[in-house]
C-alpha cells in the first residue's frame, strides 16, 4: 500500500491500515495533491480517530436542557468534552466564514490545519 513500511503487528492494526489506505485516505490524498495550495487537510487525532468519530464534536451541543420534577436544568452531555467540541466547531465555522479554518478558530488542544502548499 503506497510503498510505506508499516509496523502493524496485530490483525486489527493491519485491517485498519488496509481499510484506511484503500478507501478514504488515498482518495483524500489524491484530491489534496491535485488541488495543492487551495485546500486544507485537518488531522483529527482524538482517540479513537476512526471514520465518522468527528461527527460527535461537529454536532455537539454544550448542554442538554432537561426538565426534572418541574425544574429546568442544564447538564453537560459529556463532562469535559464541551471545550474540545467548541474549538473543533470553531475550525469548521471559520472555514465557512473566511475560507481558512484558522482565521477565527479557538484553540484548545488542537493543531491548526495546515495548507499543503505551505509545507508545514
Amino acid at each position: 500500500m503506497s510503498g510505506t513500511v508499516h509496523n502493524n503487528t496485530t490483525e486489527f492494526d493491519r485491517t485498519k491500515a488496509l481499510l484506511g489506505q484503500s478507501s478514504s485516505q488515498r482518495n483524500v490524498r489524491y484530491l489534496s495533491d491535485a488541488y495543492a495550495g487551495q485546500n486544507y487537510n485537518p488531522q483529527y487525532s482524538i482517540t479513537p480517530g476512526f471514520h465518522a468519530t468527528d461527527l460527535l464534536p461537529t454536532f455537539y451541543d454544550l448542554n442538554v436542557d432537561l426538565t426534572l420534577f418541574g425544574h429546568d436544568e442544564s447538564h453537560p452531555l459529556i463532562s469535559g468534552f464541551g471545550s474540545f467540541a467548541q474549538a473543533y466547531q470553531s475550525y469548521l465555522v471559520s472555514h465557512a466564514r473566511s475560507g481558512d479554518p484558522n482565521t477565527y478558530a479557538k484553540t484548545f488542544n488542537i493543531s491548526s490545519c495546515d495548507q499543503l502548499a505551505e509545507g508545514r
